[in-house]
């Protein structure tokens, strides 16, 4: 005779979800995930991770300017191959 092989009033033969033994219904345990399993070997209890809220992480910047128009900028300002000046690195000529 295995150890759920008696006589129990209002409770049942039921096996452990996770190891399979032959237990009585009482005897079971619900998990957190909706398991019976058996309190003294397979029982887990729920990590405290799952019930950590996570907190809102407000991206926005804090002032903005609206976008400004294009503006068209003259090429005589820029630097040509006669205004840049000869030389090496080492400011010897």
């Amino acid at each position: 005779m295995g150890k759920a092989d008696f006589l129990a009033r209002g409770q049942w033969n039921a096996f452990c979800d996770r190891c399979g033994e032959k237990r009585k219904s009482g005897d079971l345990k619900k998990t957190w995930d909706g398991y019976y399993v058996c309190p003294e070997s397979c029982w887990e209890v729920r990590h405290p991770q799952d019930f950590l809220r996570g907190v809102k992480d407000d991206q926005s910047v804090p002032w903005t300017r609206p976008e400004q128009a294009d503006q068209e900028v003259s090429n005589s300002s820029w630097a040509t191959p006669t205004t840049v000046p000869d030389g090496t690195f080492d400011n010897s000529l």
